[in-house]
């Protein structure tokens, strides 16, 4: 009886011989037809499907050289991924077999594979990154770049002690959709947490539930809505400021320097009551004032598009 084991024991040298294991008497030419006939049956049970490539072969062919195609229904629990179809392919006649090892694909061969798959995803990227700039700045709209470096956004309330800060960690953007310097918008997001005075007590104050609420409400931030030129180098930028979750409107109110050279600066202050915040504490033994001044100093350039246009 043959089993899989067997199978994949038997030598090509045997087969090609016609030499296969012996399971009884002399073999005769008839007898060798039933054998056969008898291993396609039991490999047909061990799960292999028999495909004939000329479904109505000559007599001749038949009995010489017809061709029976063999092949595994490999189950993938036994072989596994990346295992290929084992075939076995038997000449009736002149018995001959080849037996096909299922071929695998190596870990090795499965990395190699990896930066090929990488050089196609960057040739694609590069390829679709100049229709997505294009779509995202139309020509001849001009794209401004605030520069982090020179850049601040700083806070003062006058009190008995000073109290004077910075904010380590924000973000700006300007979006311009024309030339038109009062068709942009002014984005700027603080994180509440990174305020700097110098002094922990005072940080741990202003971080807490009673001003800034940072656990809860981590961000401050402002979007202006309109942009107004109060004169030739003055700008008015009034928009939604959020601080400690509580919107209203206010005026962010800018003097502009470097006008018509690529490359600016824009420096103002916006002025807010912390009471309309829900900020109505203080900070022991110090006097605080309820207006607080928010001094946003930001550096710009224009890296494309045509210049800014500004009223005569």
């Amino acid at each position: 009886m043959l089993s899989a084991a067997n199978v994949s024991r038997i030598s090509d040298h045997q087969l090609e011989n016609n030499n296969l294991p012996a399971t009884g008497p002399a073999v005769t030419k008839q007898s060798k037809q039933k054998r056969t006939a008898k291993m396609i049956l039991q490999l047909r049970a061990l799960g292999y499907r028999i495909e004939t490539p000329n479904p109505q072969p000559s007599q001749a062919q038949a009995r010489s050289f017809s061709t029976l195609r063999l092949q595994r229904r490999a189950r993938s629990a036994k072989r596994g991924p990346g295992t290929n179809m084992c075939g076995v392919e038997l000449w009736r006649g002149n018995l001959a077999a080849r037996f096909q090892k299922p071929q695998l694909t190596t870990r090795r061969e499965g990395l190699r594979l990896r930066p090929m798959r990488l050089a196609i995803l960057c040739l694609l990227a590069s390829c679709l990154s100049p229709s997505m700039t294009q779509a995202q700045a139309p020509a001849g709209v001009p794209v401004i770049k605030i520069a982090k470096e020179g850049s601040s956004i700083k806070f003062h309330v006058k009190a008995s002690v000073a109290i004077d800060g910075t904010f380590d960690k924000w973000d700006a953007t300007a979006t311009m959709t024309s030339p038109d310097v009062e068709t942009g918008v002014l984005d700027i997001q603080i994180q509440a947490a990174s305020v700097n005075t110098g002094s922990d007590m005072k940080d741990g104050k202003l971080k807490g539930k009673d001003f800034f609420d940072a656990e809860h409400d981590p961000l401050i931030t402002f979007h202006s809505t309109k942009v107004v030129q109060t004169g030739p180098d003055t700008l008015d930028y009034v928009g939604d400021f959020t601080i400690r979750g509580v919107t209203k409107p206010e005026k962010l109110t800018f003097t502009l320097t470097g006008k018509g050279t690529g490359s600016g600066e824009i420096k103002g202050t916006m002025a807010f009551d912390r009471k309309d915040y829900g900020m109505n504490k203080g900070i022991p033994l110090v006097k605080i004032a309820d207006r607080v001044e928010v001094i946003v100093d930001l550096k710009g350039k224009r890296v494309s598009g045509p210049p800014l246009v500004f009223k005569q």
